[in-house]
């Protein structure tokens, strides 16, 4: 039963790492492409 607990615990973990990680992307690829369209700008 201890053993069952810890796996779903780690999996919850394991998922809102990955959530975490896609948010952090998402993030960094707006920024990039919002620092692409001013240094086009500013061409």
């Amino acid at each position: 039963m201890a053993h069952c607990m810890s796996y779903q615990v780690s999996t919850h973990g394991l998922f809102h790492m990955q959530k975490d990680l896609l948010e952090f992307a998402h993030e960094v690829l707006h920024t990039s492409l919002l620092l692409e369209q001013v240094s086009i700008w500013n061409i």
